[in-house]
């Protein structure tokens, strides 16, 4: 009875079927990281719409008027600022939003207090 010799090494199926398997895993990859740059450069924004806001409130809480657009690295920001009595007369709430004009993202949520003076 005469058995069949199989020959060492892979056939081209094998090799194409191992191809197509690291292909899938270099797209996953591939995917991910597209996702995660992404989500580094939201946090990117975030984080320089945070510093305008702090900054236009510091330059609301010294008495000056300060302009509706900041200008942070090379990025330009709009800010809205509404002001609201608080219970104490010589104080406003002021809240502040912020919007990236490259993404028209707006950011929320950044609140402080300025003095508006003695009562008159």
């Amino acid at each position: 009875m005469a058995t069949a010799r199989r020959e060492q090494g892979f056939t081209l199926i094998e090799s194409l079927v191992a191809l197509v398997i690291l292909a899938f895993a270099a797209v996953s990859l591939l995917a991910a990281s597209e996702a995660h740059v992404a989500r580094i450069g939201g946090l990117e924004t975030r984080a320089l719409a945070q510093v305008a806001a702090e900054n236009h409130l510091a330059e609301l809480e010294l008495g000056l008027d300060p302009d509706v657009t900041a200008l942070l690295l090379g990025r330009e920001f709009q800010i809205d600022v509404t002001r609201t009595p608080s219970d104490d007369p010589e104080l406003s709430r002021v809240d502040i939003a912020v919007t990236d004009a490259a993404s028209a993202a707006t950011f929320r949520g950044f609140s402080g207090f300025v003095d508006d003076g003695p009562p008159q």
